[in-house]
């Protein structure tokens, strides 16, 4: 069963991943002149996106990583995996927050409206 899962997780982080860095690239309008060395190309958005799976969660990227992060668990369970997937997990909440600080910084009350109407990583639930 676990490896069912696994797979399951695998599969959905591939899709979830380049459908989300294809919907960002098509609709959040990134403005190349934006000069932050701390931030890659594709964060340099200009328009919030709320199309493709931006429409039920704010995080599908890492959405994606914490899919492949427990998918991976499943495939080999160890105590040393278990915690890498913790820390994993406890990192990617952790910067879930940081971004969305910056991104209520970015688009003010535009990206606060959209926190309430999406989850962090998961749809409905979480």
């Amino acid at each position: 069963m676990a490896q069912i899962v696994s797979w399951a997780l695998l599969l959905n982080s591939a899709l979830l991943v380049i459908n989300a860095f294809w919907v960002l690239r098509q609709f959040g309008k990134p403005d190349k002149s934006i000069q932050d060395a701390s931030r890659l190309a594709l964060e340099k958005t200009t328009h919030l996106v709320t199309e493709g799976p931006y429409r039920f969660i704010r995080h599908p990227m890492y959405a994606s990583l914490l899919c492949f992060t427990w998918g991976v668990f499943l495939k080999h369970i160890t105590l040393l995996s278990g915690l890498l997937t913790i820390l994993a997990s406890l990192a990617l909440f952790t910067s879930a927050i940081f971004e969305e600080r910056e991104n209520m910084h970015n688009f003010g009350n535009e990206y606060v409206d959209y926190m309430h109407c999406t989850r962090r990583f998961i749809p409905f639930l979480f």
